[in-house]
């Protein structure tokens, strides 16, 4: 499962979001929607 870090916390949150939106995006493409325990936020 990817994850995310950066120096602070907030950049760390946009980061997470960024990748959380690529994946919504792939899924999407290939036609398939995210169960609802796939996404864990910490």
């Amino acid at each position: 499962m990817p994850c995310t870090d950066s120096r602070t916390r907030e950049a760390a949150i946009r980061n997470a979001d960024e990748v959380i939106e690529m994946y919504l995006k792939a899924w999407q493409a290939e036609g398939e929607s995210p169960e609802s325990n796939t996404l864990q936020f910490a």
